[in-house]
């Protein structure tokens, strides 16, 4: 289990004339569970301009990652993620099939659709800026989401 911890501190200016600051001491700590505290494993695949093809290295990351997916044990979001430059209704189709071909590339049919959302989120969740070619290559992939939680 993950934990957010938060730390308090504060120093002291040391006594004297001096203007160095003491050593900071502890006020309070407190340590929570983070909203993703049952995640098991995230794994992004990239795609290339306009496809929803896998080539062999994002493949090679989905036959490692296959092992790890328990279908009794796992919960399973698969978003896919497009750059800006065609329209918006474009986008979140091409997004949808790359999800989908993770999907069916991990072989997830056989799970409950309880289990694994496939899911698209076009070009509304940009990680980088579409005006450069390397941003809008990292636009374009599959966000997986492996976890424990029975909930989501």
């Amino acid at each position: 289990m993950r934990y957010l911890l938060f730390v308090v501190c504060f120093s002291l200016l040391a006594s004297g004339c001096s203007t160095e600051p003491a050593a900071p001491r502890v006020l309070f700590a407190h340590a929570e569970p983070t909203e993703r505290n049952n995640t098991v494993q995230e794994e992004i695949i990239y795609f290339a301009n306009d496809s929803a093809s896998l080539n062999l290295s994002e493949k090679t990351k989905l036959a490692r990652l296959r092992p790890h997916i328990s279908i009794n044990q796992h919960r399973i979001e698969i978003v896919g993620h497009t750059d800006s430059t065609s329209h918006p209704s474009y986008n979140l189709a091409l997004g949808m099939r790359r999800a989908q071909i993770v999907a069916d590339y991990l072989e997830l049919s056989i799970w409950a659709d309880n289990l694994v959302a496939v899911k698209s989120a076009g070009d509304s969740q940009p990680v980088a800026s579409n005006q450069s070619e390397e941003g809008r290559q990292l636009n374009r992939r599959v966000e997986i989401r492996i976890s424990s939680d029975s909930t989501r």
